[in-house]
């Protein structure tokens, strides 16, 4: 008699579940997620600032947003494996809080890097009233509540894929004991 396969529950024969296959599923769901927070993050750009819907304006503003959201798209999957390997759960850590502040740290002011270069680069208006150090604080420090949320958003995606995890685990070893009382 063969054991029973329940889809989904047993990894060792279900191809859906390679290594391989997750990892191209997780890197192409974080593709479209970091794609589409670019978007609106450009299309808020072009009604906050520029006031004027021209195709031009939101090529201009997709231009100065990708790069410090792509940092994030990048720092998606060292996020999610720190937090599945330093979780933030209570009692909180102090190495795992620390490991945490500094990630999300890097991480905010390597978007902030990016963006601000991408300001520098394609600027809208000629002119500049500030010092690059004044303008990458700025930047930092205005975009500082969303990256926290990013980064939050991150760590309870990484908590999430932990306990669903040990979910598939424990379905999948109850199907076996279920399996071996059934023969």
């Amino acid at each position: 008699m063969q054991p029973v396969v329940v889809p989904g529950l047993d990894p060792a024969r279900d191809s859906s579940d390679s290594r391989t296959v997750r990892a191209r599923r997780f890197a192409i769901i974080t593709a479209i997620a970091w794609s589409v927070i670019t978007l609106v993050s450009a299309a808020e750009h072009v009604l906050y600032w520029q006031r004027t819907g021209g195709l031009f304006a939101f090529g201009h503003a997709l231009l100065v947003q990708a790069p410090g959201w792509t940092v994030w798209g990048l720092a998606t999957l060292p996020i999610v494996w720190l937090s599945r390997r330093l979780p933030l759960a209570w009692p909180i850590r102090l190495p795992a809080l620390a490991a945490h502040v500094a990630a999300c740290v890097t991480t905010a002011v390597a978007f902030a890097l990016a963006y601000t270069a991408a300001i520098n680069a394609f600027p809208y208006r000629p002119g500049k009233g500030e010092t690059l150090l004044r303008e990458l604080w700025n930047h930092l420090v205005g975009w500082a509540p969303f990256l926290l949320m990013a980064y939050a958003s991150l760590v309870g995606i990484g908590h999430a894929l932990a306990y669903a995890e040990r979910v598939r685990h424990e379905q999948a070893e109850k199907a076996g004991l279920e399996t071996q009382l059934v023969e």
